[in-house]
């Protein structure tokens, strides 16, 4: 297939996004693929003089922004023209509230988009931006989700922290904890998501018999929605009385998730310093090992660094494959 994305900064830019979109396209690459990027001059704040160049086969173009809305938004109005020069599979979109969404309008061919940022609350955003933004959803959100034909990721919610957990709705997986400890951080949400395997009515009859309306179950979560819903996450957490290996925490952390993990089975080797390991079983120990992530801003962020990094010798290539999956799915 010959993919083309559409981002506002792409690497050697840092930032969650532009790396999660890098290693997806080099994986991609590697299983014969031909991926082009089309994204700004732009370095955050400079500028980059390459216009063209192959990145681990990855073909990069670099338009000239004219200029920009903030650290986050750039105006580069050739993609507009550029885009009718590729003969693309695949139309894959990242970054919302940006001039670049507009092309979903100039092309009859397969399109995704991916979000990538959080909704930022209009003190962070400041009243121009603010106004911008409002103007967008009122009048083009709608429409330019519509025409897509898939959408890859969620916008971050408007709460203090989002946690989530993945694994089967099991006792063995020590979900219980979870809403336990969720009394005591009521201005945070905890999502816990996972196939039915029992145990979920009993999860719903402790959520209600606690009274409380900051835990939500999700059942059967689709295996393609999996990464979107764990890239919304500030914190995941893995319970459980006993894994062999523990895949969902490597897919938590390569979206940059700290991770809390019971110390049980095998799951201190795929941990190895890059998360937190609680006493299995143990509320007490689970509910001292959040709060200490919620509490140290700089501790939590230098987890989700490591974790990404041990994600990175594991995980990326297998991403590759449920988005080629994906892709072919929408031929």
């Amino acid at each position: 297939m010959k993919i083309l994305y559409i981002v506002p900064f792409f690497y050697p830019v840092k930032g969650g996004a532009e790396n999660h979109i890098y290693y997806l396209a080099k994986e991609l690459v590697k299983k014969g693929h031909d991926v082009h990027v089309i994204t700004s001059n732009l370095d955050r704040n400079s500028l980059i003089k390459k216009e063209f160049e192959i990145i681990d086969g990855i073909k990069i173009y670099r338009l000239k922004s004219y200029f920009r809305i903030s650290n986050f938004v750039s105006f580069f109005p050739a993609v507009f023209t550029k885009i009718n020069k590729f003969d693309y599979d695949i139309l894959h979109i990242h970054g919302f509230r940006h001039p670049h969404n507009l092309i979903v309008f100039l092309t009859k061919k397969p399109k995704l988009i991916t979000p990538h940022w959080p909704e930022y609350p209009s003190k962070v955003r400041g009243s121009f931006l603010d106004f911008l933004t409002k103007l967008f959803d009122l009048f083009l959100a709608k429409i330019i989700f519509r025409n897509c034909d898939y959408i890859c990721a969620v916008n971050k919610l408007e709460i203090d922290w989002y946690i989530t957990s993945l694994s089967r709705l099991h006792q063995s997986k020590g979900l219980d904890l979870i809403i336990k400890v969720a009394q005591y951080f009521p201005n945070t949400y905890f999502f816990i998501a996972g196939s039915r395997a029992g145990y979920e009515t009993y999860l719903h009859k402790l959520i209600k018999s606690k009274n409380l309306n900051n835990v939500i179950i999700i059942e059967e979560l689709e295996e393609k929605l999996k990464l979107d819903y764990l890239s919304s996450s500030d914190i995941f957490i893995h319970p459980s009385y006993y894994d062999a290996f523990g895949i969902s925490i490597l897919e938590a952390f390569s979206q940059k998730n700290a991770v809390i993990a019971s110390n049980a089975g095998g799951i201190p080797w795929v941990i190895e310093g890059a998360g937190l390991l609680f006493k299995t079983g143990s509320e007490k120990d689970l509910k001292f090992k959040l709060t200490i992530l919620i509490n140290d801003k700089k501790y939590r962020k230098e987890l989700s660094k490591k974790g990404f990094e041990r994600a990175k010798q594991f995980i990326w290539e297998d991403i590759a494959v449920d988005l080629e999956d994906l892709y072919k799915s929408l031929l």
